[in-house]
Formats: structure tokens, C-alpha cells, sequence
């Protein structure tokens, strides 16, 4: 197994929803006038309101809404050492145009926006087809934490059931890990019930009729929304789940929604595959990984490369290459948010032959000329899609690759199994030659499925980045 820290994020959340929801449907709403924040009313850097942002009219929820999300760009642009060339469309009436305009070229499609305050959880769901439906659930904050900790942990325990390997690495993150100190009774709940709690919470009834009209489904998350497995979550209230019924891809920022649309394109060139790093860290003391050596093989072969094996699987030889690759692709261990440092960047890394490769290193690359050219970046490694968990996001290295330049990121959310791993990132890259990345994901994870038809084996990845349009 590929070790690192375990499902952390999920743990952390401290944000969420209610179970039963008030219901507030509308179709897109006209031009609305700027409103002028009240007197009581308390704001935040950038003009976000901090309370009462899911208000039971959704014109103004909506206004509050992407206050509240420029505002958290902000503070990561200023406190997390984040790029600066993002803006967001903060009036209602021009950012669902934008919207409009992005599921045109996207068939089939959804977008999901999620907000949060201390009374409410609210989200804001577009479709290709003229759609806009809003739900708000109350007791956000007190509700979304227990069943978040609850699936993490279900998750953990089942792995553990399979491998005395995990049950030694859980029980020694449980000594060193703060977040395993909540108060959530191991195994008391199974991975079903808690993807069944968490799917009535992100997925109220208002929004079942819409998105079961959807193929293709991108979402703004709050919080560490965007670590979880959302591919086994039910998104119409029935026993279907997501990876039934539509593909996912998560969009770690709002202002993501107005970014060019580009084509995808199959026929990726320059790859860069690296594969089974042979330096040790002395921390984690990861053994080597021959089914990721088979993996990279597999991939350079594919792509007509010469993959970077063991010793050759350096930073310096990344750093190097990565600028012109428009497919880069690591299977390697990888640690997220260890806590070393106050930086969530240099927290969560890689591990290479020659060192640790932080998510620092890939925020260069967003800091100078040469950015990334990468159409597609995968990291087949432990819990490289989570991270430092704020509310308006996870700070971790998908983050840093997409704002490096790469258009989608393929992670994980937690320990991955060597063999259901090579298989399902074999499939993948296959199916790339006729789907993009989302779609190409979740045909593989379904085929997985009927080998490994525990959720531990397929749905710990998930694709960032906004979806490319359809050719």
C-alpha cells in the first residue's frame, strides 16, 4: 500500500448542513440592484458577509454568496502565498451569465455551488438546460463535521480490516495526529450509512429533479468538500450513486467558472512519467512500490516515453521537464498537511528520490514565467488531493498544480491499494484516447468496481479543474 497520513481533512470540517432542508426554487432571476450592507450585519476583507449568507431569498443569497468566496480567495491570495491573477465575478446577474455561457460548451452539464454560515449550508445548482435551483439546510455548521468524521473513519477501519500494514500505520497516526482525537467512535458507523448521511446533506431533495437531467457535474466546494469521495455519495435520494449517474469535477476555486474553455485534446505530448521513487524519508520510512514502477511502464509506454524510474525519480529531474509536459504523471508515496510547518505547501509533498517535493516547489512554478503546460497531471500517491483545511477549501497540492498551470489534477483522498491502483490508472490512461479526464475516471473506477467492489479500492480519486468543453 502507498502510505501517508490518513483522511485527515475529512475530519476537520467544522462547517456543514442540516439534514432536512427548507426549500427555495426559482428560475434565474432578473438584474438585480447592488444592496448595501446593513449596519448589523457583520464583513469580512473584500466585503463578504460573515453571517446570514444563505438568506431565504436567493437573489441575495446568491450576492452574499460570491462576496463571501472572493473574499476567501483574498485570504488565501494574502495568507497562503497563492497567486494573485484571480478574479471573481461577484454581481449575481453577470456571474450566472458567465455560467451560462461555460455549461454551453459543456453538453449535458452542471454546475453546484456551495456557501455557508453559522446558520445554514446553501447551494446554488445551474444546468446546461436552463435550470437554477436553490436549497438551504439549517445548522450547517453543527451538522456536516460528525458525518464527515464518521465516513473518514469508517474508510480507515475498513482498510485496516484488510492489512496489518494499515492497522499499524492507523494506529501509530492516531498517537501522532490531533485529528484523530475527535470524539468519533471507531467502526460505529459503516462506510454505507456514512455516505448516506453525507449524501442528504450535500444533495437535499430540492436539487434531485435537476441533476438527474446531468451527465457531467462540477462543484465549488466549501471546507474539505473537496476530499471526499464524493463518487459513493447519493445524489437523488435513491440507492444510485454518483458514479451511476454523472462524472465530477471539482473546481477548488469560484473564479474558476470564467476561465477560457478549452478542447481536450488526447494526443498529449512530451509526457512526463515518473514512477517508484527510491529515497527514503526519514519520517514516514516508505518502502519502495514496484506495482507504481509497473504503473509508470505502463503509462510511458502508452505515451512513447522514457519513464524516470527509482533514482532517476528526482525533484531536480521534475523541475527540469515539468514546464513543457502536457501529461505528468508520479506514482510515488505522498504526505499531506504533516503538520511540520505553519506553510500547508511545504506540509503536504512527495515523496523523491533525491528529497521531499513540497507543494512549495509547484508554487514557483505559478510564481514565475515558466508555468506549466500541462493538459493533465496525476498523482497516483496516498492523499495527494487533501491538504490544510480552510473554509474556503483545501490548500494542498492540487491547489499548487492547478495554479501552477495544469488544467486537471487527478489525486487521491486517502491510502491507495497497489493493485487496485494500477489497474484503475491503466484503465484511466486508456480511456483517455476517447474521454476526458472526469469521464475517462469514472469509466475506470466502474470497471474496478467489478474486481474490488469496496469503495476503499476505486473512490479515493477525484479529478480538479475545470471541465475541458466537448469537441
Amino acid at each position: 500500500m502507498r502510505i501517508a497520513q490518513t483522511a485527515a481533512v475529512l475530519l476537520s470540517m467544522g462547517m456543514g448542513l442540516a439534514v432536512t432542508p427548507s426549500l427555495s426554487q426559482q428560475s434565474l432571476p432578473r438584474p438585480m440592484e447592488q444592496r448595501a450592507i446593513g449596519p448589523t450585519q457583520n464583513v469580512l476583507p473584500g466585503g463578504a458577509v460573515d453571517s446570514h449568507i444563505c438568506a431565504e431569498n436567493r437573489e441575495v443569497a446568491l450576492e452574499r454568496a460570491l462576496l463571501r468566496h472572493q473574499a476567501l480567495i483574498q485570504m488565501l491570495v494574502r495568507t497562503k502565498g497563492l497567486p494573485e491573477n484571480r478574479r471573481l465575478e461577484t454581481d449575481p446577474s453577470r456571474f450566472q451569465q458567465v455560467v451560462y455561457h461555460s455549461l454551453s460548451a459543456r453538453r449535458e452539464s452542471g454546475l453546484l455551488l456551495y456557501a455557508v454560515d453559522a446558520e445554514y449550508l446553501c447551494a446554488f445548482l445551474w444546468t446546461g438546460d436552463g435550470n437554477a435551483v436553490y436549497a438551504r439546510s439549517r445548522n450547517g455548521a453543527e451538522y456536516l463535521t460528525v458525518p464527515a468524521k464518521q465516513l473518514a473513519m469508517a474508510v480507515v477501519d475498513s482498510a485496516a480490516t484488510r492489512s496489518a500494514t494499515v492497522r499499524k500505520r492507523v494506529e501509530r497516526l492516531r498517537n501522532v495526529s490531533d485529528v484523530f482525537a475527535a470524539p468519533v467512535a471507531t467502526g460505529a458507523v459503516s462506510v454505507s450509512d456514512a455516505a448516506g448521511s453525507l449524501s442528504r446533506l450535500l444533495f437535499p431533495e430540492p436539487l434531485w429533479t435537476a441533476l438527474a437531467g446531468i451527465k457531467h457535474l462540477s462543484i465549488i466546494p466549501i471546507g474539505a468538500i473537496s476530499s471526499m469521495p464524493l463518487a459513493i455519495l447519493h445524489p437523488l435520494g435513491t440507492s444510485e450513486r454518483v458514479i451511476d449517474r454523472f462524472s465530477i469535477n471539482i473546481l477548488l476555486f469560484a473564479s474558476e467558472v470564467g476561465r477560457p474553455v478549452e478542447i481536450w485534446q488526447p494526443n498529449l505530448k512530451n509526457a512526463l512519467v515518473m514512477g517508484n521513487p527510491t529515497g527514503s524519508d526519514v519520517f514516514w520510512r516508505e518502502t519502495p512500490i514496484p506495482a507504481a514502477e509497473a504503473e509508470a511502464r505502463y503509462v510511458a509506454e502508452k505515451f512513447a516515453v522514457i519513464p524516470l524510474l527509482g533514482p532517476e525519480a528526482t525533484t531536480i529531474a521534475f523541475i527540469r521537464r515539468a514546464a513543457t509536459a502536457e501529461l505528468i504523471y508520479l506514482a510515488a508515496h505522498g504526505v499531506a498537511g504533516s503538520g511540520e510547518t505553519d506553510d500547508p505547501l511545504r506540509d503536504s509533498y512527495l515523496v523523491m528520490a533525491d528529497n521531499r517535493m513540497p507543494g512549495s516547489t509547484i508554487r514557483d512554478f505559478a510564481r514565475s514565467s515558466e508555468r506549466l503546460a500541462a493538459k493533465l497531471v496525476v498523482l497516483s500517491a496516498c492523499q495527494t488531493g487533501i491538504g490544510r483545511v480552510t473554509e474556503g477549501g483545501v490548500v494542498g497540492l492540487a491547489r499548487t498544480f492547478l495554479d501552477a498551470g495544469a488544467a486537471n489534477v487527478v489525486m487521491t483522498t486517502w491510502n491507495v491499494d497497489d493493485e487496485a491502483t494500477r489497474e484503475l490508472m491503466s484503465r484511466f490512461i486508456n480511456n483517455l484516447d476517447r474521454n476526458q479526464p472526469a469521464d475517462a475516471l469514472r469509466l475506470a473506477q466502474q470497471h474496478v468496481m467489478q474486481t474490488f467492489p469496496d469503495p476503499v479500492y476505486w473512490s479515493a480519486f477525484n479529478v480538479y479543474g475545470n471541465r475541458f468543453a466537448e469537441p
